[in-house]
């Protein structure tokens, strides 16, 4: 007896990143002072987070600070070059601190750093070769506020403000947050984001405000508004193409994601499953399970409503069950196993669905020649959902 399958079936890619303005109100809630949109910083840490947290919750809890550490340092006119794992700069600009942060060429390669030379040199763990250009280091390696003096999920429940929406690939979930009367005054000067109410080493992003910091005097509120972007892809309509990545059974044919609903932000700033039924493409604890079924009709779009799945094969509905996670890997995989005398019969498709008793389908691998499972064979499906950050120098 052999696996039918073994190796991953498809990567869900996710793309994940954050913009935030803020604003001073006076005693009377009128706007005195208000900021743009600004892009701010996903943390190393932040990007394990959705391994254990729904994408809605992990910015669940506003944090703001008097400290001016920096997200990031531009390079300048300064340029750097890669040959094999070492980055070279035509001056001095690196620190030994600079360990374990993040380099983006502006060329657009980003590379972890992870080690030390001087001032002109570090390496890192890839290998390969860069043209000199301009760069940022981002210190994504941070995982705090260098001085944290408030935290709290309060938010303005006025309409329109807490709420999801999907667009053309996108979710963009946003929080208001409105802290009440300062008691003493502060100039916020770092801010940032966590699914947790306890400060410490726990933010999924931070930011320096520009110019010095936002001053919220006594009897003043501070509102943030937060939205984060999730791109989910491969979601065009119809599918993409996947060639075969399976072992004993052939699964060239096409792969996509159907009825792409996640938990979203309700109106009460909370994280909820939208119209009461449970998050697919997110962790949060729901069934999962796999459907082997002789559907054959196209892939559906991702805006489409959560298609009910087919009928199965044989009588055991199964689990899919995750994988243990390690920090770092921003993916995780799924998988669910069929013995002998389970799910026997012809697959045209397979089906990842989540929700209330697994109904809703949210991935199908429609194969592009039906595919038999049988009593000689077990039977192995692996799904792997992969995710990154989107960093713009």
């Amino acid at each position: 007896m052999k696996n039918a399958q073994d190796k991953p079936a498809a990567a869900y890619k996710v793309g994940l990143a954050v913009r935030y303005k803020t604003e001073v109100l006076d005693k009377d809630g009128r706007t005195v002072r208000s900021r743009p949109w600004k892009n701010n910083l996903i943390l190393d840490v932040g990007l394990d987070m959705p391994a254990a947290y729904a994408m809605a919750a992990c910015f669940r809890y506003l944090a703001l600070g008097t400290g001016t550490a920096p997200t990031k340092r531009d390079s300048g006119t300064i340029t750097a070059a890669r040959s094999g794992n070492t980055i070279t700069a035509n001056a001095s600009f690196f620190t030994a601190g600079d360990i374990g942060r993040t380099i983006k060429f502006d060329s657009g390669q980003t590379f972890k750093i992870t080690g030390y030379t001087s001032g002109t040199v570090v390496s890192t763990t890839e290998s390969g070769t860069v043209v000199a250009s301009e760069f940022t280091i981002w210190h994504t390696s941070d995982t705090n506020l260098e001085t944290e003096v408030y935290r709290d999920l309060t938010v303005d429940t006025s309409t329109g403000n807490n709420k999801s929406s999907f667009l053309a690939g996108v979710w963009t979930h946003q929080r208001v947050f409105l802290t009440g009367a300062f008691g003493t005054a502060y100039t916020v000067k770092e801010i940032g984001w966590s699914p947790i109410a306890t400060p410490g080493g726990n933010l999924f992003g931070r930011d320096l405000i520009a110019g010095g910091g936002d001053a919220v005097g006594i009897g003043q509120q501070y509102k943030v508004t937060v939205q984060l972007a999730v791109t989910y892809s491969p979601i065009a309509s119809g599918g993409v193409a996947q060639s075969n990545v399976g072992s004993g059974w052939d699964t060239t044919g096409t792969f996509g994601i159907e009825g792409l609903t996640p938990c979203c932000v309700s109106s009460d700033g909370n994280t909820d499953s939208p119209s009461g039924s449970s998050a697919f493409l997110e962790f949060c604890g729901t069934p999962w399970a796999f459907y082997l079924t002789d559907q054959n009709a196209a892939i559906r779009a991702a805006s489409d409503t959560p298609p009910q799945h087919s009928t199965k094969n044989g009588t055991q509905e199964g689990v899919a069950y995750w994988q243990t996670y390690t920090s770092g890997a921003k993916q995780r995989d799924i998988r669910q196993y069929w013995a002998v005398g389970d799910g026997n019969g012809t697959a045209y498709s397979f089906e990842l669905c989540g929700g209330y008793f697994y109904h809703n389908v949210f991935a199908r691998a429609l194969l592009a020649t039906p595919q038999v499972k049988d009593s000689d064979h077990t039977l192995l499906i692996t799904a792997r959902w992969g995710w990154d950050r989107v960093l713009v120098n």
